[in-house]
């Protein structure tokens, strides 16, 4: 088998860095939607790096020096220590010529070296056609830890039934109330959002993959809002809040400012005891509202959702989402 070089990119190396997103976007383009992140989000985020995370960038490259494959490993730094999340392109023109295990090699002795004890990865899966991602992953010695279903949602498609669906939440939860915030968290909701943000890390399924819940502070909080400026991520929450006024449930939705069209639903969650008002259907509209308030030129919505999540599937499919690919989360014990 042809050997190849590695080598960890400096992230003040724009030239080396801009390589390494191309090869990723190149190798990304199978997919029935453009869902790559953005140039402009992967240079402000290398630039305005996590406190609660490291990511490393490395690159393959051929005896020419060219680069023919990238990964990127994160090693969580606030919990979850002994675990670390990789990612691995290859450009279509070099596959299965060792370049993918060569960077998977390199990735997982980073992770070694800072003590991690696993390392979890995403496949992602065509609803038809060959697994490639995932028979890459399961010949490298990974095993499916997690499976779900990535969903879009075309928001002005289902525009127009936003209102009867409103209503028929509505009946559910007259007790309740809805709001949403742009961005930044108000102090005096900032102690209630940090715990929905904890008990969601804590509800949300995991399947076999080895991960612990997250704890949110509100500085934690805030110093995510704050990153999420520098890198050009606007964030649209909607609460609810039950009589008392406590924060009982939400849901988020963040978008890339350089890719606009798009948008990530990054959790919906309403406190087991709350459950059962129809709150999780009428966070997921007003949130919608809000996005289109906020992002007018935003058509799609992207989310996933693991197949055991009954509550979440049904409401996703009461809103329009629909699968459009799966998602396989596979996971090595290093």
């Amino acid at each position: 088998m042809r050997t190849w070089s590695t080598h960890v990119i400096d992230p003040s190396d724009e030239a080396a860095l801009r390589q390494h997103w191309e090869v990723g976007q190149e190798a990304e383009r199978s997919r029935p939607y453009e869902m790559y992140w953005s140039w402009d989000a992967c240079l402000a985020g290398a630039r305005h790096p996590r406190t609660e995370s490291t990511s490393t960038f490395i690159s393959a490259h051929d005896d020419q020096g060219g680069m023919v494959g990238a990964g990127q490993v994160l090693l969580p730094m606030a919990d979850n220590l002994s675990a670390s999340y990789g990612e691995v392109f290859v450009l279509p023109s070099h596959r299965r010529r060792g370049v993918g295990r060569t960077v998977l090699d390199a990735l997982e002795a980073y992770a070694r070296h800072h003590d991690r004890r696993t390392m979890a990865i995403e496949a992602y899966v065509p609803t038809s056609g060959p697994p490639t991602a995932l028979d890459f992953a399961r010949a490298t010695g990974y095993e499916s830890a997690l499976e779900e279903e990535v969903k879009t949602l075309e928001l002005r498609a289902h525009q127009a039934d936003w209102d009867a669906l409103a209503a028929h939440a509505a009946a559910g939860h007259r007790d309740y109330h809805i709001e949403t915030f742009l961005d930044r968290v108000p102090d005096e909701a900032l102690p209630g959002y940090s715990r929905l943000r904890t008990a969601f890390s804590a509800d949300v399924p995991v399947g076999d993959l080895e991960m612990q819940a997250q704890t949110w502070t509100p500085e934690r909080v805030r110093e995510r809002e704050e990153r999420h400026a520098r890198i050009c991520r606007s964030v649209v929450t909607t609460v609810a809040r039950d009589a008392t006024g406590a924060l009982v449930g939400l849901s988020e939705i963040g978008v890339d400012t350089a890719t606009p069209w798009r948008a990530e639903q990054s959790g919906t969650l309403v406190l087991p005891e709350h459950r059962g008002h129809r709150l999780g259907l009428a966070l997921k509209i007003a949130n919608q509202r809000a996005l289109l308030e906020a992002h007018p030129t935003c058509t799609t919505v992207f989310t996933d959702n693991a197949g055991d999540n009954a509550a979440m599937n049904a409401i996703n499919e009461q809103v329009g989402f629909r699968t459009v690919e799966r998602l396989v989360v596979v996971q090595k014990h290093l």
